[in-house]
């Protein structure tokens, strides 16, 4: 008679959680994001972390200033600490809020104040060696192929092929190697070295004169950005409520709950030890205390 045996699987054995008790403290706040509805008294979120030792310093000094006695009001100054401690959560997570998107924003603010930084610095310097080159031009007729630049070369190619074409003469070519330019210029048009110098004279001459003008607009682009910032700030955040609309109820529900709750602790407690002092110095019927409905 055959027996039904296990059978025997390499694959692995699934856990159940973590086992240690460090462990669940942990596990248990894995679905915790802002916090604000969580039951713990002290929790850890991505803005926020609330330190122990402040809270045990409150909670002694509201000790101190209540004398709580008996298990009543024991439970009023924890509904106290734990509303307490809600507003601080809530106020919390409304500055975390904010302050990750003024982050970001003040993150765009300043690459785009660099980059156009970056733009004028290289019109300073393009400038400079414009000025420099046409130093060089005007004392030496005969300039080098291999000094000619990439933005010259474009210049003279763009000659090129305009004078062809008043010519009726091919210029499909894209005429982008400067030999090749050269070579358009001295067989094709009968340039001399003179002529191609002149060229480069009057391209430099163009930079330098065109080139204030273009930093003068990106100063102006500079400047307005500084001064816009307040202003670009201000728009942002209100343009966050109104996006993220959402959140910022939950912020104001959270923090209406945990006041109206707090109020409500702190005026049952006070009504409690009321009762007790009155008891304590002229006797009478057992303590009967409702809650507000309130």
């Amino acid at each position: 008679m055959s027996q039904n045996l296990p059978i025997q699987t390499d694959s692995p054995k699934h856990g159940g959680g973590p086992a240690t008790a460090a462990g669940k403290e942990i596990s248990k706040m894995n679905a915790l994001k802002s916090g604000l509805y969580s039951s713990q008294m002290l929790i850890k979120t991505e803005f926020y972390s609330e330190d122990e030792e402040s809270f045990r310093m409150r909670e002694s000094e509201l000790r101190e200033q209540f004398c709580p006695e008996g298990g009543l009001e024991e439970m009023y100054i924890q509904k106290i600490l734990f509303h307490h401690q809600g507003l601080i959560r809530t106020n919390a997570y409304e500055v975390g809020c904010l302050t990750t998107q003024l982050r970001q924003w003040a993150s765009d603010a300043k690459n785009e104040l660099i980059s156009l930084q970056k733009e004028i610095d290289q019109k300073e310097k393009e400038l400079e060696t414009s000025r420099k080159r046409l130093e060089q031009l005007t004392h030496n007729q005969q300039p080098d192929s291999k000094s000619i630049t990439t933005s010259e070369t474009e210049y003279l190619a763009n000659i090129a092929k305009r004078a062809l074409r008043i010519r009726g003469e091919d210029c499909s070519s894209d005429l982008e190697d400067t030999s090749e330019v050269l070579a358009v210029l001295t067989v094709d048009l009968d340039w001399d070295e003179k002529s191609i110098c002149s060229a480069l004279i009057t391209h430099s001459k163009e930079v330098i004169a065109n080139m204030p003008s273009q930093l003068s607009t990106l100063r102006l682009a500079l400047q307005a950005t500084i001064e816009l910032l307040p202003e670009r700030m201000n728009s942002g955040y209100q343009q966050l409520l109104l996006v993220d609309s959402d959140v910022f109820a939950r912020i104001e529900r959270s923090r209406s709950s945990h006041s109206k709750h707090l109020q409500r602790a702190i005026d049952m407690l006070m009504r409690l030890q009321a009762f007790r002092i009155q008891k304590k110095r002229f006797g009478g019927a057992p303590l009967q205390v409702a809650e507000s409905p309130n």
